[in-house]
C-alpha cells in the first residue's frame, strides 16, 4: 500500500505499508473517503523518516462498536483499481466536494495535546 498521506509527505517521501503478510489489527481498518481515523507520524528519539511510526489517531468522537475508516488516498485507490462505494458526499467518486469538513492539521494537533496532557 501506497500512503498518500500528510504525515509523511512533508518531503516528498513515498511511504510502503505492506501489511498483507504481516501487521497488526490496523490491517483490517477500512478506506473511508470520510474517515473517523488519522494517520499521523510518530519518532522517539529519532527523527528520520525510516525510524517512524505510522499511527492512527481518531479524527472525531467514535462510538463504540462503530467501524474504523482511514483515507487510503487516491495514488493508492488508482492503482489499485479500487472505485470507492462508500456513498458519503465527500466520496472520491463524487468529488469530496466538502472536503473542507475534515479536522485542519493544527485542530488534530491541538486535540492530540489535550489527550496526552490528560495523563
Amino acid at each position: 500500500m501506497v500512503l498518500q498521506c500528510e504525515a509523511f509527505s512533508a518531503r516528498n517521501d513515498v511511504v510502503y505499508i505492506d501489511p498483507k503478510k504481516r501487521g497488526n489489527i490496523a490491517r483490517f481498518i477500512s478506506h473511508g473517503c470520510f474517515p473517523n481515523l488519522i494517520m499521523l507520524r510518530y519518532a522517539e528519539n529519532d527523527l528520520r523518516l525510516s525510524h517512524s511510526r505510522a499511527v492512527l489517531f481518531a479524527s472525531q468522537p467514535i462510538i463504540g462498536g462503530s467501524e474504523l475508516f482511514f483515507d487510503y488516498g487516491n495514488q493508492y485507490l488508482s492503482r489499485a483499481g479500487f472505485d470507492c462505494q462508500c456513498g458519503t458526499m465527500w466520496c472520491d467518486s463524487v468529488g469530496k466536494q466538502w472536503r473542507s469538513a475534515y479536522p485542519t492539521e493544527e485542530e488534530v494537533q491541538t486535540s492530540f495535546e489535550a489527550l496526552i496532557n490528560s495523563f
